[in-house]
């Protein structure tokens, strides 16, 4: 059901029972993927297969994914507006950039924060610039310790709920499968997030970013969501997405 193309028949999904519906839709929203499941039913025209009680849920839980997704996005506008007031630019990481330029719309995908990365020269002010806007850091930290030790500050958080993950970096500096930030500045590309200029990673780096997220990073604890993000990764890039340099690049970034 996910995929935009084939999957289940009207046959196969008539033949579902009350309970099966049940069992689908718990794991739906154990693995984070209700918006996309209601959204790609509804594309293949099959939405009067699916049974009232599981039609309500999907439509309910995708308005609420709506409606947190316009609130995390009014949040990045107001970080970029001050960023842009002093030069500072921002490259926006995984779901951010997923549900503004990726995804068909916003709402499609679940984000439990929003993802950005910085200069290591511009973290401190970035993060004053987050605690002017009201939010908090999970804990206290030490940037220059960060900077030698993590890719990222401590999560913030903010009392609406909204919460930033300020990255320097995609993989923390002390391992043997580091990258340096400077080639990832350098092979940036110019997006759209929340109404103003930004960055995203290349194509090959963002892919890469995202595999290396799921796997080594986060051992897929969340699931079928970072495949959905990786499939319709690849199809928004079509041949833009040079394979040839991807491989290169995740050979000589031991990623491979």
């Amino acid at each position: 059901c996910l995929s935009s193309k084939g999957g289940p028949d009207a046959d196969f999904l008539s033949s579902l029972t009350s309970d099966d519906w049940d069992h689908l839709l718990g794991y739906a929203s154990m693995q984070r993927i209700v918006p996309m499941l209601w959204h790609r039913l509804k594309q293949k025209d099959l939405r009067s297969l699916v049974p009232e009680t599981a039609r309500d849920l999907m439509e309910k839980a995708s308005r609420q994914n709506a409606m947190r997704n316009l609130m995390l996005n009014g949040e990045m506008h107001l970080l970029l507006k001050e960023l842009e007031k002093e030069a500072i630019p921002l490259i926006g990481l995984k779901g951010i950039v997923m549900a503004s330029a990726v995804y068909e719309n916003p709402g499609l995908r679940e984000m439990n924060d929003s993802d950005v990365m910085v200069r290591p020269g511009h973290l401190e002010r970035t993060a004053a610039i987050l605690g002017d806007l009201g939010y908090r850091p999970t804990h206290d930290y030490s940037v220059d310790l960060v900077l030698k030790t993590e890719h990222h500050l401590p999560r913030f958080m903010k009392k609406n709920g909204a919460q930033i993950e300020l990255h320097w970096n995609i993989i923390r500096p002390d391992t043997p499968w580091s990258i340096d930030p400077d080639e990832l500045w350098a092979r940036a590309m110019p997006v759209r997030i929340a109404g103003h200029d930004a960055l995203m990673l290349s194509w090959e780096d963002m892919l890469l970013h995202l595999c290396v997220h799921t796997s080594y990073m986060h051992r897929f604890v969340f699931g079928l969501r970072p495949f959905c993000d990786i499939a319709a990764f690849v199809d928004q890039a079509g041949p833009a997405l040079n394979w040839e340099i991807l491989v290169k690049r995740a050979e000589s970034l031991n990623w491979g």
